[in-house]
């Protein structure tokens, strides 16, 4: 190490507030250039070979180095470089001003040693490796005296030092290594600032590469699509055919598809790119392409999850339903807590035009998201529903992705109207198909046949509409909560169409309420004469003929005052009626007995009529019967038989008479067992010579021991008892708590009577 007397007066450098100059760096060559301004060096007559001190650090126990001058360049007449090479730390005892300048005094400082030799090793064998590791990635940038004295230096700190002087890193980061008193420590922090440097070099040098080889990928991509265009403007592929490759590529990055999807799309285009534009199949791929590309992926719409929004928006649109419409509610209700469409498939059952396609339209409304229905009634191939292959000649989507696409949203409200009325044959089971549509554990990867990529559909709401139960398949219905839609009672179809109907039938037909009025009474006429039905759709047809009608006159110009509708005109403007109010004014005729049937239009009242004539015991039944219905008046039979002297019946009627029994409107099929009571009624009837009232209807199964058993559709019989004018409704005991649920308004005017055995019906109806 070079001798420095420290006695004598230095030379004072004071850097540490001058912008202009960096740090010094320890252990190599520094350049600094200096003005007037900082270091007279004329005055001081500086030379090389002179020790001079450099002031830079703001520390208590360390001021700066004493450097040793190893040249001077004089730049201009203030102006000179200086290439200084520091020697030892040092602490300033005193600074004496000389006309401009400054000499100190200073005190050389002392590190100290390291621990232990062991370490001292270890520390030189881990610098000098880092060393060599910065020096591979910094290359050109470090001298030949550097690799030199790295790898002759067996002193740890000036090795520290030499490493220090060459790291990347902060001024800061240094200065705080260089004030550390403590070698052991000291060391310690240039190791851990080499390797944090060397982390850096690392990912930047593999930042590079990464970079270097995806130009040179784009690169060669770009050299090798030129190329291509060029060969096939040469076979005899025009600029239209290149340009629309092209185009077809942007559409497919723009179109934010899944990675599996677009990877799809993407093969598909390297086909279409190597095809002649006039081969088939490039036709297929092109409507390929362009049902990947436009069907939504991620789009959604917000969901508008106010419950007393959608509350009001039911009770707008809709009238009565009470129950179906809290069921409704509750299920927004969950799904607003859950942020999740969770549980079963809802499905609406009940018959034709009581609103179970308005009551989807409704959801949606409320919700705020799209609607889309396709209808499934009729459908035999799976195809509709899973698409069909691309092989195939028009091959497209099923209905589902259609209506997906149409929707043009991941989260619309989904109806898929008539799903009891699909069919299967060789062609597949569609119902089959719908389960992967409907389950919840499914549908998220739903896998069309057309896109051959799965496709998410556990987003959507779905809603099913059916007219009966017992056609669904079960595995359908098993995925499904069933929500029944009865019908509506006449007193709801007065108010449906007083508040829904007229106003529409006015608005469609361009009529106002100065042109005409349609009497409450001209309704009931229209519900008891003319229309035959559970829900509102044949009244609604009633009320558009009439305003039809009325404005036929009034764009002929003989319409000159306000019509008047009443019970007394209506048929001057529906024709004859089909008088079907007229039951009850009709004569009690000795077996002749009204009982209440469930057909998929709903309830009805359905008349038995048994006659016996003297004959030698045949039995005849009568009116397109079913199997059930057969069986139920075989029951009947064989229940009078058993019991006949108990009924005061002569107990060989059967041999000495035929029996026929007829079930009117011959021409519609009729199957069930809950004509049962009815058809034992009418025999009994018959048999007595006791008519029934015809204020009276019933229902009810029976057993070959006389027992009452419960039946179904309850509340469509109901409301087609209050239709037909009948009074009194017998039905069984055990249908009592679900009758006790009914809405009050369908009690009103009727009075039930609950039967547990043939006897009570017959003590009830015959004293």
């Amino acid at each position: 190490m070079e001798t420095i007397n420290i006695n004598k007066l230095h030379i004072l450098i004071d850097i540490k507030n001058s912008p202009d100059v960096n740090i010094i760096i320890p252990s190599t060559l520094n350049t600094i250039i200096l003005t007037k301004q900082f270091f007279p060096f004329k005055k001081a007559q500086l030379k090389a070979g002179d020790h001079i001190v450099v002031k830079f650090i703001d520390s208590k126990l360390i001021d700066g180095f004493v450097c040793k001058v190893e040249n001077i360049d004089i730049l201009g007449e203030d102006t000179a470089k200086l290439v200084l090479f520091p020697l030892r730390y040092i602490k300033i005892k005193k600074e004496i001003d000389y006309h401009g300048y400054y000499r100190v005094k200073v005190n050389l400082i002392e590190f100290g040693s390291i621990s232990k030799q062991i370490r001292e090793k270890a520390f030189i064998e881990i610098m000098r490796k880092k060393g060599k590791e910065i020096i591979k990635y910094l290359k050109g940038d470090i001298p030949v005296e550097f690799i030199m004295a790295m790898n002759i230096m067996d002193n740890p700190f000036n090795l520290s030092e030499l490493l220090l002087s060459v790291l990347p890193a902060d001024n800061k980061d240094k200065l705080s290594i260089m004030v550390m008193m403590n070698i052991d420590k000291r060391i310690n922090q240039v190791i851990k600032l080499a390797e944090s440097c060397l982390l850096i070099m690392r990912e930047k040098e593999k930042i590079a590469l990464e970079v270097q080889k995806s130009i040179a990928k784009n690169q060669k991509n770009y050299f090798l699509n030129e190329q291509l265009k060029v060969i096939k403007r040469e076979i005899g592929y025009s600029n239209n055919v290149i340009d629309e490759s092209e185009a077809l590529k942007e559409k497919i990055e723009e179109a934010n598809l899944p990675e599996y999807a677009q990877e799809k799309a993407l093969r598909e285009l390297n086909k279409l790119s190597t095809m002649a534009p006039t081969s088939p199949e490039s036709t297929v791929i092109r409507n390929y392409l362009d049902w990947i590309i436009n069907i939504p992926w991620y789009k959604t719409t917000s969901d508008n999850l106010n419950i007393n929004l959608a509350e009001k928006i039911l009770h707008r649109n809709h009238y009565g339903l009470n129950t179906i419409k809290e069921r409704v509610l509750e299920f927004l209700s969950v799904m607003k807590l859950t942020g999740k469409i969770k549980g079963q498939i809802i499905c609406f059952v009940g018959p034709p035009g009581v609103g179970k396609t308005s009551l989807g339209q409704s959801i949606a409304e409320s919700m705020g998201r799209e609607f889309v229905r396709i209808s499934l009634g009729g459908i035999r191939d799976e195809a509709e529903i899973r698409g069909h292959r691309k092989t195939y000649i028009g091959s497209l989507p099923g209905k589902i992705i259609q209506m997906m696409r149409r929707a043009n949203v991941i989260n619309p409200v989904f109806m898929l109207d008539e799903v009891d009325k699909l069919g299967s044959d060789f062609k597949g089971d569609p119902a089959s198909a719908l389960l992967e549509v409907l389950d919840p554990q499914l549908n998220h990867s739903f896998m069309d046949h057309y896109l051959e990529v799965e496709y998410n559909l556990s987003d959507v709401l779905f809603i099913c509409t059916a007219n009966i139960i017992h056609t669904i398949p079960p595995a359908l219905r098993d995925r499904m909560e069933i929500i029944n839609l009865p019908g509506y009672p006449d007193y709801e179809k007065q108010k449906i169409s007083k508040k829904f109907l007229i106003p529409k039938s006015l608005k469609n037909t361009g009529l106002i309420r100065k042109d005409i009025e349609i009497k409450d009474e001209a309704i009931k006429v229209i519900l008891r004469d003319y229309v035959l039905e559970a829900g509102v759709r044949n009244l609604e047809k009633s009320i558009n003929k009439i305003m039809r009608k009325v404005a036929k006159g009034k764009a002929s110009g003989k319409l000159k005052r306000k019509r008047i509708i009443n019970g007394k005109n209506l048929s001057s403007y529906l024709g004859p009626s089909i008088k079907r109010g007229g039951l009850k004014n009709k004569k009690n005729i000795p077996g002749l007995v009204n009982g209440l049937a469930w057909t998929q239009f709903g309830g009805t009242v359905l008349t038995v009529e048994t006659l016996i004539v003297p004959g030698t015991g045949k039995i005849h039944l009568t009116g397109q019967l079913g199997d059930v219905l057969k069986e139920s008046a075989k029951t009947a039979i064989s229940y009078i038989r058993k019991f006949a002297d108990k009924y005061k019946i002569d107990p060989d009627f059967h041999k000495k008479s035929d029996i026929h029994i007829h079930l009117l409107e011959g021409a519609i099929p009729k199957d069930g067992p809950s004509a049962g009571i009815t058809i034992a009624v009418s025999l009994y009837s018959s048999l007595l010579k006791k008519s029934v009232k015809r204020s009276f209807a019933m229902t009810g199964e029976i057993s070959l021991n006389g027992i009452i058993l419960p039946i179904g559709g309850l509340a469509e019989k109901i409301v087609a008892a209050q239709s037909m004018g009948i009074e009194n409704v017998i039905i069984p005991y055990d249908n009592k708590p679900l009758y006790d649920h009914l809405p009050k308004e369908s009690k009103k005017k009727i009075k039930i009577f609950f039967i547990k055995t043939i006897d009570d019906a017959v003590k009830l109806l015959f004293n």
